[in-house]
């Protein structure tokens, strides 16, 4: 199996935004993937009896949020928020067996999972966001595999063989950056309970000029 998905927000360079309230550029990618295997083989006689699964996948994700070079934001009552969020779950399960009455059995698992994550919120060079409120440039990555893997070979008289192969990379790269000459300015001045910003991994709002990256 090979998956490939993107998610993305982005603003171009030299872009003005003016808002009376908030400004939200929200990239987000919610992924699930379930896969399960099974291979059963069975003799009655003296013949082998073989049964094998093989498991491949190539899981890749692309999240980005974010604003060009040069551009001009203007929160006049509330925040400016560009955000990128990932939450990647996979579970793989693979099952083999074989028997035989009186013949050779072998029974085997081979798993292969390659993981690569990319989950990004930017600001360009030269950009200028002013917020009444805060600033927040939020990236967060949450992967969780498992990987399950067992084998049975059962022989009345003979030989019997079962093995287990489990091979993972995780790759993940969450990042969270304003660029070079960029001008942030957050008032602080709302008083309101949903003030601020809030981050994936904190549960308390923050005021002021945020940038988070969590993975």
């Amino acid at each position: 199996l090979v998956s490939r998905s993107a998610s993305k927000a982005l603003v171009g360079d030299y872009a003005v935004l003016t808002a009376g309230d908030d400004i939200n550029i929200l990239a987000e990618g919610d992924s699930k993937l379930i896969t399960i295997l099974a291979a059963a083989s069975a003799n009655a006689g003296s013949k082998p009896a073989v049964g094998a699964t093989v498991c491949i996948n190539v899981l890749l994700r692309d999240i980005e949020a974010s604003v060009g070079s040069y551009g001009t934001l203007t929160a006049q009552n509330g925040s400016i928020l560009i955000q990128a969020l990932e939450n990647d779950w996979t579970l793989v399960i693979s099952v083999a067996g074989s028997a035989s009455s009186s013949g050779t059995t072998v029974s085997g698992n081979i798993q292969v999972s390659y993981a690569q994550n990319d989950t990004t919120a930017t600001i360009g060079n030269n950009t200028k966001a002013t917020a009444y409120d805060s600033i927040g440039i939020v990236a967060d990555q949450q992967s969780n595999i498992y990987l399950v893997a067992a084998n049975a070979s059962l022989s009345g008289g003979s030989t019997s063989i079962g093995g287990t192969t489990i091979t993972a990379v995780l790759l993940n790269h969450t990042e969270a950056s304003a660029g070079n000459n960029v001008d942030l300015t957050a008032y602080a001045l709302n008083q309101a309970a949903d003030a601020g910003i809030r981050t994936p991994n904190r549960a308390e709002r923050r005021k002021g000029i945020v940038v988070s990256a969590t993975s």
